[in-house]
């Protein structure tokens, strides 16, 4: 939450417009994230044996 406050506080903005999913539209942040946020997306490397298979 603090990096994400710093980095809103860099760009001049606030965090739940740059990080909706984080966030209820009321700006409270929704806890326990949803699932999607824990995801992490194909390495590099995965992406590239992917391709090649």
């Amino acid at each position: 939450m603090a990096g994400e406050r710093a980095i809103a506080a860099a760009l001049g903005t606030r965090p739940h417009l740059l990080w909706r999913t984080h966030y209820h539209a009321s700006g409270l942040r929704k806890s326990p994230q949803p699932p999607a946020n824990y995801e992490r997306p194909p390495t590099m490397r995965q992406r590239q044996n992917d391709a090649a298979a």
